[in-house]
């Protein structure tokens, strides 16, 4: 069975800001360094807006063609034209200003939330490597998710509701192995860009 996140990179929970704090805390870090790393990240967004604005359309475009179909014609006039009509629905450009738009309001917001949600790009980590001075971000994250009951509160509300409602998100993030992203045999986005599929069994959290 699979579920989905709403962040663009699996990644990306571990710089979520209350997650983030908690980690700060046990390294002995300033907590204030932990706004250091959102407003970096959001102007890494803003650096990237064009590339990651390109890329989301382009997922979009695939996901189209792998989710529709071309509706059945039985003359090749009529086929042309169901053909045709599913090309007309593709609409780069304005996806793509619309995409702009998404990512221009968030970082003019300072909206970290949705900014977590959107950004693809697994560099961000470096960000928080800097500002917390570690260079084993990912490690210290998986281990303080392991070990620490407030860590991993901090990012139950970003399991699905089904999951949550069956009181197995605890469950989940409290797995002592085959957690890192490295085990990784599958990744597919139900949204481009948007929602990542995971793969659940009854031992282990696949990303």
């Amino acid at each position: 069975m699979s579920y989905s996140f709403n962040v663009a990179e699996v990644e990306n929970l571990f710089l979520d800001s209350a997650f983030l704090e908690i980690l700060a805390k046990q390294i002995l870090i300033d907590e204030a360094n932990v706004e250091l790393i959102k407003t970096d990240v959001i102007n890494e967004l803003d650096n990237l807006k064009e590339i990651q604005s390109s890329n989301y359309v382009s997922a979009k475009v695939n996901y189209y063609f792998t989710d529709s179909d071309v509706s059945k014609g039985n003359a090749l006039n009529q086929l042309k034209s169901n053909y045709q009509e599913f090309i007309d629905k593709i609409s780069i450009d304005d996806w793509y200003t619309q995409r702009i738009s998404d990512l221009d309001e968030m970082i003019r917001n300072n909206d970290y939330e949705k900014v977590l949600m959107s950004i693809n790009n697994k560099g961000i980590k470096k960000i928080a490597s800097k500002h917390l001075n570690i260079s084993d971000f990912t490690d210290r994250s998986i281990k303080l998710l392991q070990n620490n009951e407030e860590a991993r509160a901090a990012l139950i509300k970003y399991f699905p509701n089904l999951i949550n409602d069956a009181g197995l998100g605890g469950w989940i993030l409290n797995k002592k192995r085959n957690l890192e992203s490295n085990t990784c045999n599958k990744l597919i986005s139900n949204e481009p860009q948007s929602n990542i599929t995971i793969f659940f069994d009854t031992d282990l959290l696949i990303v």
